[in-house]
């Protein structure tokens, strides 16, 4: 296509959206839900997915002990702990120690910590396994003493977040493409309006020997605009709402004393979705231009 072609196609483009105001804000607004819907729930799955990688390769189990736990206690969770088959080391970790390495852990975002000081969190004991089918057996026990709070095995809840993570794929992969259809589907009677409105000038541009493709240009550059504005703003909202979850969420584990969930960075997220959003934008504006013009146009 012609830097000429182009420019005329942008153009016409531009004027039909002005011409049909509503119809476009509502093509745009339908764009801009459906990806942000996926956007969303790609995220969660990303962030999902990343954990269970660090999980599964975890033969470790961390012990916490109650938050107000007393010496004696915490002495008698260590013999019983020494005690245990299976067990390659242990690490004894302060309220102070599991505090600072919380700090160390959110990095950037160690600030939500402010407020708080090390009696949110509980003295733990890392155990280092053997052989990592042995951590089961050690959960069932240390859950049993007094004294212990919660006992964390990663690589068994590995595998329950992996199933949650591919209900998640499922769902979404149904939602984009039932969502993708409305889009197109919406995008498409923007573009029935603009024929419509343009109809008596479309006649005299076929009268005066303009082809198919010159005329179905405009129409085209229309409608990817729009899907291509809504994805914009798709990915915009999805990364405020994901800084500003991720933040509160970080802030929330570290004050329920969980430190094995970590949040992605944004730019982690960014880098995989925005690819996807244009291109996926760009498809549905064509095709749904394409719904269109072959009506009325018989192409």
């Amino acid at each position: 296509m012609k830097i000429k072609q182009l420019s005329y196609a942008v153009s016409e483009g531009i004027r039909n959206i002005r011409k049909n105001g509503l119809a476009a804000v509502m093509s745009l607004g339908i764009v801009m839900v459906s990806l942000l819907i996926m956007n969303l729930i790609f995220s969660v799955t990303l962030v999902i997915r990343y954990n269970v990688s660090q999980l599964e390769q975890t033969a470790q189990v961390e012990v916490f002990c109650n938050p107000d736990a007393t010496p004696e206690q915490i002495s008698a969770i260590s013999t019983v702990i020494y005690g245990l088959e299976g067990v390659s080391g242990v690490t004894e970790r302060s309220q102070e120690e599991n505090f600072n390495l919380y700090k160390e852990y959110l990095g950037d975002e160690a600030f939500l910590l402010d407020q708080y000081d090390s009696s949110i969190m509980s003295a733990s004991f890392v155990l280092d396994l053997s052989k990592i089918s042995a951590g089961h057996d050690i959960v069932a026990v240390m859950e049993k003493v007094d004294g212990v709070q919660s006992v964390q095995f990663p690589g068994q809840a590995a595998r329950t977040i992996a199933a949650v993570a591919t209900g998640l794929d499922i769902a979404n992969v149904v939602i984009t493409v039932f969502l993708s259809i409305t889009s197109a589907f919406v995008i498409s009677n923007t573009i029935r309006i603009a024929l419509m409105t343009r109809k008596r000038e479309i006649g005299i541009m076929r009268l005066i020997g303009a082809t198919d493709q010159y005329i179905q240009m405009p129409f085209s550059a229309e409608s990817i605009m729009l899907a291509v504005a809504g994805a914009v703003l798709a990915l915009v909202l999805s990364a405020g709402i994901y800084s500003g979850l991720s933040g509160t969420l970080q802030a929330n584990l570290a004050n329920g004393g969980v430190t094995i969930v970590k949040m992605l960075p944004l730019w982690r997220i960014l880098v995989v979705i925005a690819p996807l959003n244009i291109v996926l934008s760009a498809f549905l504006g064509y095709f749904g231009s394409k719904i269109s013009l072959r009506k009325y146009l018989e192409v």
